[in-house]
């Protein structure tokens, strides 16, 4: 909130919230169109653009404000911490009341209470899409004291990117293990392991650290986001070839490939300005970017609660209008819960943990 915005970095983050929410919406059509693939690769792609962005922002934030000693760490820690946490803990309680409700009993959750439910082993079937939030939390806690014990910072770019690089290599050798030592599925291992995903941020660091040097040039930056296509029709076409689940090579370099394609974009959505467009389409994207964590966050209990009292979608018909509610009170909610919840703590924590070290 302390920071202005690029509709360019908010067009991605909106079309990111957009890809999870409607992908996981086509299962209001599994009886009617049970051939889903593509759209749970969709669905975990817009997690991956998520990750990107994360990095891109944040890891730039840790590139600008690392500096000798360790006194700025805790102020790190408590700006990101207020960012995350409420609304992750408030709907960590309504999954579990949706829980109850649907079984008259209450899961295993106390790993969901410090993040370590998917740290080396696959996430349990209790509030699924927390997955990826402790993974960026991981990142939250372990990236401000690497960064400062190794001087990751826009000062020192070799070492830097030295250190990133390494992580990458790595993130791709823990992968290998988690496929190869203990035959880890796609959907439910290592796209959800944390150990095995430790390269899904660092793509968007990596970029946070070049255009810190030298921005490229507007051309290049759209040259580039072409470009962005190729690494994510090779993630495709491994990820379709066969059984991803079984598939080595897709369960290897899927998450490689798309951490790149993404990665390829940030110049140009850096740069973007929205110059032409009707301000109303510039109203929704950042509305949409605006309400995204939030709006992450409900979707999932929103069906959870049309499974509950039985939306019938057995006719096309049905479905699209199961759909269409779905989408329609998954924004409004997120909205309310961006403005009523989200947006004041943000305002307290800016008041009471300025962003002195982001200068």
């Amino acid at each position: 909130m302390t920071h202005p915005r690029v509709l360019g970095l908010d067009l991605l983050r909106a079309s990111a919230a957009m890809m999870v929410v409607l992908a996981h919406g086509g299962l209001f059509f599994y009886g009617l169109w049970p051939q889903q693939q593509v759209l749970w690769l969709i669905a975990s792609w817009g997690v991956d653009l998520f990750f990107v962005l994360s990095g891109f922002l944040i890891g730039g934030m840790l590139l600008r404000s690392t500096r000798a000693g360790t006194s700025w760490i805790g102020r790190f820690w408590m700006r990101r911490w207020l960012r995350t946490l409420p609304n992750y803990y408030l709907f960590l309680m309504v999954n579990l009341l949706l829980w109850y409700l649907a079984t008259q009993d209450l899961p295993e959750f106390r790993l969901h209470l410090v993040f370590a439910q998917n740290l080396a082993w696959p996430h349990p079937e209790f509030f699924p899409e927390a997955w990826s939030l402790a993974i960026e939390e991981v990142f939250y806690l372990l990236a401000p004291v690497l960064f400062a014990l190794l001087a990751v910072r826009r000062a020192h770019p070799v070492r830097s990117l030295a250190v990133l690089l390494g992580l990458l290599l790595l993130a791709h050798l823990l992968r290998w293990d988690q496929v190869h030592s203990f035959h880890m599925p796609w959907h439910e291992g290592i796209k959800k392991i944390a150990i095995a995903r430790v390269d899904a941020i660092v793509y968007g660091v990596l970029v946070a650290l070049w255009l810190s040097l030298r921005p490229p040039q507007p051309r290049t930056a759209s040259a580039l986001a072409l470009l962005a296509l190729l690494p994510l029709a090779l993630a495709l076409g491994l990820y379709l070839a066969g059984d991803a689940n079984l598939s080595a090579d897709a369960r290897l370099w899927c998450f490689t490939l798309s951490g790149v394609g993404f990665a390829l974009m940030l110049p140009a959505a850096a740069q973007w300005t929205g110059e032409g467009l009707a301000a109303a389409v510039k109203v929704v994207i950042q509305r949409l970017a605006m309400w995204s964590f939030a709006l992450y966050l409900t979707h999932l209990p929103v069906m959870r609660v049309f499974d509950l009292i039985g939306m019938p979608r057995e006719s096309w018909f049905q479905a699209v209008s199961v759909l269409l509610s779905y989408l329609a009170l998954s924004i409004a909610i997120a909205a309310l819960v961006f403005h009523y919840f989200e947006a004041p703590i943000l305002r307290w924590r800016d008041a009471k943990f300025p962003a002195e070290m982001t200068r």
